[in-house]
């Protein structure tokens, strides 16, 4: 389904011949047999062409089989877990470079394709012979003609060609066509297919699964749609890629079904439980008969070693627009149930970032500052896209700014609607195959019934112009939340009231836990301010001067209070990070 290369996990099965191994009789090698040319097809004539197209399907996977490079080293006989009749392996040490395809199984796979082709001029309209021909179409990348098949599979269930055709556009990373095709398929299946391939079980954590599972099929749609929103890799990239992942793979299912595969074995729900959480291989090797640890060839194949998860986690799911940074990162040790590789990215790095909510009537501004950290040399400028999507909850409008030709480090901003909201900041070098990506809820400025607010606070490169407003702000705004000690630094920040004249009293301080340590002011930097801005947007700039922190993380904390007593505060985090050694 993808070229990618790689290894993340080793599926080990034992090799055996199936009873249709013999040729049913028929050549099927060109257009159309010269032994049916002109005669009416029979039921007998039929069976004996899709025997012979199986037959010949058979001798192809044990060619491609007789051709896969050995394993090189010595696989563990103890399985990280088995599935049916397969070990399965995680990250597995790598065993070899990837090598191209043996030319011979290349020239067999088009003799193959002519041979099917022949049999579906001859029985038109058999799923099976569609379903393989698509398959062998894709592998050989050949995205119109397997196309065309699959728009014309003639199958007796009229769904399953838009599947097909998902399948191929998916294949050939057309996301958003390929939804659309899913969706046609899904819209027209029976009620009982399509729980089954909404049926997300196989890869859902045992926490969200047990939700999950308390739930009937018909009750389980709005759950179906919020996970799937959430495990978007990258709201920028067109379409749902997980998602359309997601159905290429139970296409992949019933194609395969009575099918000859590069395991040796038939198609089972072991086969359909890997593919399912894992995707199909996209490398295959043999294993080498070594003392005492194989008793018959065994087939070794490889997921793309680079491959995530992006399934969320039950707390994001629970609340979207309320999640930190930290709750969509899994535990490191956890082996999760499912992964996917997008193909645009075998890499996604963490963000350093800002980002920061201003308020505007009914609406609000929404500044993202980032930086990549590419670590790439000085020559080369991969091209670099970046994207800020602002969404309240998978049904409300998407708010995006997106830019194609963006740089490493940079300012986004857009205007949504002043509620929380889920917040994913990301960039994308498709030269590169990496992708950043940071997403958390982000609520809108705190504004008391009297009119007093907060706008959040927005940490500056110092400057010998300071800002006067948002605009000014967002240009110097700074990429993260990392500083020096003794550092000083510039903050920006909106204070909303009415224009009453009144007196407000802001300060600033440092803390770490309870500790304040700003020198001024018993800890706090103190000032007063009138309310007298018609539109009640009062823009602060302040520069500060860090003291000697150790290296931690310290919170800065802005309050204004009005002359009722009332107040509200912001904050932001501070970073020290640990001095790199010399």
């Amino acid at each position: 389904m993808r070229t990618t290369l790689g290894i993340l996990a080793a599926l080990t099965v034992v090799g055996t011949t199936p009873s249709h191994a013999q040729d049913a009789g028929s050549a099927l090698t060109g257009a159309t047999d010269p032994f049916y040319r002109d005669r009416e097809i029979t039921a007998r004539d039929s069976i004996n062409i899709w025997r012979a197209a199986r037959s010949r399907q058979f001798r192809f996977e044990t060619i491609r089989r007789s051709k896969l490079p050995p394993v090189t080293g010595q696989l563990r006989r103890e399985c990280d877990y088995s599935i049916g009749r397969l070990c399965y392996w995680d990250r597995v040490r790598d065993t070899g470079t990837p090598k191209p395809e043996d030319p011979v199984v290349t020239e067999a796979r088009l003799a193959l394709l002519a041979a099917l082709d022949s049999a579906a001029n001859l029985i038109p309209g058999d799923e099976w012979i569609a379903n393989q021909r698509v398959r062998y179409l894709v592998e050989a990348r050949r995205r119109d003609d397997a196309l065309k098949v699959a728009e014309k599979c003639g199958s007796k269930d009229p769904w399953w060609c838009h599947a097909l055709v998902g399948y191929v556009l998916h294949s050939f990373l057309e996301f958003s066509a390929a939804e659309s095709q899913f969706k046609a398929a899904l819209n027209t299946m029976p009620d009982s297919e399509r729980c089954r391939w909404n049926d997300l079980s196989a890869i859902l954590e045992k926490d969200l699964l047990k939700v999950y599972r308390s739930l009937e099929c018909t009750q389980r749609d709005s759950l179906e749609r919020r996970i799937w929103w959430l495990a978007d890799p990258l709201y920028m990239v067109d379409g749902n890629d997980r998602l359309s992942e997601h159905y290429a793979r139970r296409t992949f299912d019933r194609m395969i079904r009575r099918a000859e595969t590069a395991y040796g074995v038939y198609w089972s729900t072991d086969i359909r439980a890997v593919l399912t959480r894992y995707g199909w291989p996209t490398r295959w090797q043999r294993a080498v008969r070594g003392r005492d640890q194989w008793t018959a060839m065994a087939i070794v194949s490889y997921h793309e070693p680079h491959a995530g998860h992006f399934i969320p986690r039950l707390k994001v799911v629970e609340d979207p627009v309320g999640s930190t940074a930290e709750d969509w990162v899994l535990p490191k040790k956890l082996i999760p149930r499912t992964r996917y590789a997008p193909s645009y990215a075998v890499r996604f790095d963490s963000l350093g970032h800002q980002l920061a909510a201003f308020k505007r009537a009914d609406s609000m501004i929404v500044v993202g500052a980032y930086r990549w950290f590419l670590d790439t040399p000085d020559s080369l400028t991969p091209a670099i896209e970046a994207g800020l999507t602002l969404m309240h909850n998978e049904l409300s409008d998407t708010v995006m700014t997106y830019r194609k030709h963006a740089a490493s480090e940079g300012v986004l901003m857009a205007t949504t609607a002043a509620v929380d909201q889920l917040a994913s900041l990301e960039t994308l070098s498709r030269s590169l195959k990496r992708a950043g990506r940071v997403r958390y809820g982000l609520a809108p400025p705190t504004v008391l019934a009297s009119g007093l607010g907060l706008s959040d606070v927005l940490l500056l490169e110092v400057s010998d112009e300071p800002a006067h407003n948002l605009d000014q702000a967002a240009a110097l705004a700074r990429k993260s939340f990392l500083v020096s000690p003794r550092e000083p630094l510039a903050l920006f920040w909106e204070v909303y009231s009415p224009p009453s004249g009144d007196s407000l009293s802001l300060s600033v301080s440092v803390k770490k836990g309870n500790k304040n340590l700003l020198k001024d002011g018993q800890g706090q930097i103190r000032w007063k301010i009138r309310a007298e801005k018609p539109d009640g947007i009062l823009p602060q700039t302040i520069s500060i001067q860090l003291p000697e922190l150790k290296e931690g993380r310290y919170t800065l904390l802005v309050e204004v209070r009005n002359a009722g007593d009332e107040a509200v505060e912001s904050s932001l985090p501070l970073i020290v990070p640990k001095k790199k050694k010399k």
